[in-house]
């Protein structure tokens, strides 16, 4: 995933979405991701089956998948992981308060 920075700096708004193929919880963030943030904010999925992908994962700190982070004027503002706790409404409650 080269030009990460470049997005960052591209876009006033954006969300990181650290998938990876197989994992169910990704396709239920996939899910809420269309759902909730819809065109209100560019999503960029970074799939760490991919070696730039992986590597930016790393950077950044990402050991679960699926994890969220979404970024303001370049600057990580939050960071949204699913670790089994969270159900479904609380995510979407998380995902509706970075578009509000």
């Amino acid at each position: 995933m080269e030009g990460l920075e470049g997005l960052k700096k591209q876009n006033q708004r954006m969300l990181l979405f650290v998938s990876k193929s197989g994992c169910g919880g990704c396709e239920e963030m996939r899910g809420l991701l269309k759902e909730t943030i819809g065109e209100k904010c560019p999503v960029i999925e970074a799939g760490v089956e991919d070696t730039s992908c992986l590597n930016v994962a790393k950077e950044l700190g990402v050991s679960i998948t699926p994890t969220v982070i979404y970024y303001k004027d370049g600057k990580e503002e939050r960071r949204i992981s699913v670790d089994g706790k969270k159900t479904q409404d609380d995510l979407r409650k998380e995902l509706r308060e970075i578009v509000a």
